[in-house]
């Protein structure tokens, strides 16, 4: 299902959950080998924080990123949001200690429509990797195209709202970044979601920002199209990227 995103609604779920992983804390032997915080400490801190973001609740979807509901700069906002999704990231990773696994998965998908009520407030988003794991984790519990297709809507906005010091990092050394799962997932939420307009949409960001994942990518998708009974017309979007991107070229 489709998270809200508002922050009543994120507060609400938050502190239900909270709760669950303090108690637990509380009732363990508490010897745990780490150096973080513990659990009510982290939770105080973001329940201050999710009240500050309360208080700058819009009227509208997307105002402008200081209108009188919202006082801070999309700087100020950039700071506290990534730091309100690393106070998630903690917490979820105390509720996998205290072998609290469902909880864990909750607290980490509620990073996902935090950035995206971040975005909506005009601030960039740099502490991706938690809201990269939950988006697809939410990705692969629906399977509705229609549904499919106000997912990818909201990984635009998170797309568009990411950092340039992340997405125009030239160090692509690294498989597992948050920036080329973000856009490969999006690319192939886009053909899920069986929209051929979509898919030239993501497709031309992938190429455009991984022109090095293209051709694997692309690839992987003429797998996938003759393995899975796909539509003529996605079809021939696939093709037409694999044609561009994977087919040799020769001099005459």
């Amino acid at each position: 299902m489709i998270p809200n995103i508002n922050i009543p609604d994120i507060a609400d779920k938050f502190s239900s959950l909270a709760e669950r992983v303090v108690a637990a804390f509380e009732e363990s032997d508490k010897d745990h080998a780490s150096t973080a915080s513990e659990p009510s400490l982290l939770v105080d801190a973001m329940t201050r924080l999710l009240d500050v973001f309360r208080q700058m609740e819009p009227k509208d979807l997307h105002p402008p990123a200081e209108s009188p509901n919202n006082p801070l700069s999309g700087r100020d906002i950039h700071v506290l949001g990534d730091y309100g999704l690393g106070l998630l990231g903690e917490l979820s990773a105390w509720a996998g200690r205290l072998q609290l696994a469902r909880e864990a998965e909750q607290l980490e998908a509620l990073t996902f429509p935090l950035a995206c009520w971040i975005a909506r407030q005009g601030a960039e988003l740099s502490n991706l990797t938690s809201v990269v794991n939950s988006a697809a984790a939410l990705a692969n519990s629906i399977s509705q195209p229609a549904e499919l297709e106000r997912l990818y809507a909201l990984l635009g906005e998170i797309v568009e709202a990411v950092s340039p010091q992340i997405s125009e990092d030239p160090d692509k050394t690294s498989a597992s970044r948050p920036w080329r799962i973000l856009l490969i997932n999006r690319a192939i939420l886009a053909t899920r979601s069986l929209q051929p307009r979509l898919m030239h949409e993501a497709f031309q960001v992938l190429v455009e920002q991984l022109p090095e994942e293209a051709p694997q990518f692309f690839r992987e998708g003429m797998e996938q199209m003759a393995a899975i009974d796909y539509p003529p017309k996605i079809r021939a979007v696939m093709q037409q990227y694999y044609d561009t991107w994977c087919t040799p070229r020769t001099l005459h």
